[in-house]
């Protein structure tokens, strides 16, 4: 008996050594394909209480889908924008915004999404909240911008 349980503990350390595990770990992402996308400062920006175009750069960035490229100017949502030149810069789409404070005491920010590639407008919004919620508005862009 003694030796059947030497044999089987024999080849179970065999059968152990043999064994190999692999460990493969695969991470799959968006970093090769991220969308460029520049930011201008939005106009007015210093009205509000936090930094809205800084708040959107970060959502956007955490995302892993953008690629931030900083705008380098102040532009607000009236401005002509020459598509030609941002798309030189590498930048697929431009953020510009400006922000106002109302009478009421509420913050209002305008935004508008272009497409420096078409050369066309994708998206704006208007919000007017309180200005203890301009990180909420902040948010809410990038969101629409995602």
């Amino acid at each position: 008996m003694k030796t059947l349980q030497t044999f089987v503990f024999g080849v179970s350390l065999l059968a152990g050594a043999a064994a190999h595990a692999q460990l493969k770990i695969e991470i799959a992402g968006v970093g090769s394909n991220q969308i460029p996308v520049a930011i201008a400062t939005f106009a007015n920006e210093g009205v509000a209480p936090a930094a809205i175009t800084s708040i959107i750069k970060a959502d956007l960035e955490r995302s892993g889908v953008f690629k931030v490229i900083d705008g380098a100017a102040v532009l607000s949502e009236t401005a002509v924008i020459d598509h030609a030149q941002w798309k030189s810069r590498g930048a697929d789409a431009l953020v510009v915004g400006s922000v106002a404070k109302l009478a009421d005491g509420r913050i209002e920010v305008r935004y508008k999404l272009h497409d420096t590639i078409k050369g066309a407008q994708l998206s704006a919004l208007v919000l007017s909240e309180d200005a203890r919620f301009t990180r909420v508005v902040a948010h809410k862009i990038a969101d629409d911008i995602y």
